[in-house]
């Protein structure tokens, strides 16, 4: 879960496979976040930029412990650190 910046040479072949995604102001784009991505590196546009991330799982009982933990940590205000209990 932490980033790890994309290094120009030693993760050529990485790179080389990167695609553009071309996309429009107001289309969803969605995508599974452990692979590697990445937006522009500059903002060029007139308006900020907005985004809202979502998460999604599968509703596999492995999912639903996972999501109930996080609810009760929700609930009593704790914070978990991200992903912590999701690959057990």
């Amino acid at each position: 879960g932490e980033f790890t910046p994309i290094r120009p040479v030693e993760d050529g072949s990485v790179l080389a496979r990167f695609e553009h995604v071309p996309y429009r102001a107001g289309d969803l784009v969605v995508w599974d976040w452990r692979i590697p991505h990445a937006s522009a590196r500059r903002h060029q546009g007139a308006a900020a930029r907005e985004v809202v991330y979502l998460g999604y799982l599968p509703d596999v009982e492995r999912n639903r412990r996972f999501v109930a933990g996080q609810l009760q940590d929700l609930q009593a205000g704790r914070v978990r650190p991200e992903g912590a209990g999701q690959w057990k």
